[in-house]
């Protein structure tokens, strides 16, 4: 558990230095487009140094790099993805 509480408050800082602070938020709506492309962006775009300069969709979903790339991300998706995953792991 703390383990996942230093990732969250990693996320955070992450959140607010790249995107927050580098945005002039005036409607709400736009915020909300904004702050959701930048976890897209985090999730799937973004090496981390933790993860050895990979994604974290390439370490917990299986994906490779360029798969992440060309990976359209809605709920739906990966949700799929997740569910494969903890299928193989049963």
């Amino acid at each position: 558990m703390p383990q996942h509480i230093g990732s969250i408050e990693r996320f955070h800082g992450c959140f607010k230095q790249e995107c927050v602070y580098l945005n002039w938020f005036e409607d709400p709506i736009l915020a909300e487009k904004i702050c959701r492309e930048y976890g897209v962006y985090y999730n799937f775009e973004r090496p981390h140094w933790g993860l050895k300069l990979k994604t974290p969709a390439e370490v917990y979903l299986g994906m490779s790099y360029q798969e992440t790339l060309s990976f359209k991300p809605t709920e739906e998706k990966i949700r799929e993805k997740i569910e494969g995953i903890s299928t193989q792991c049963a």
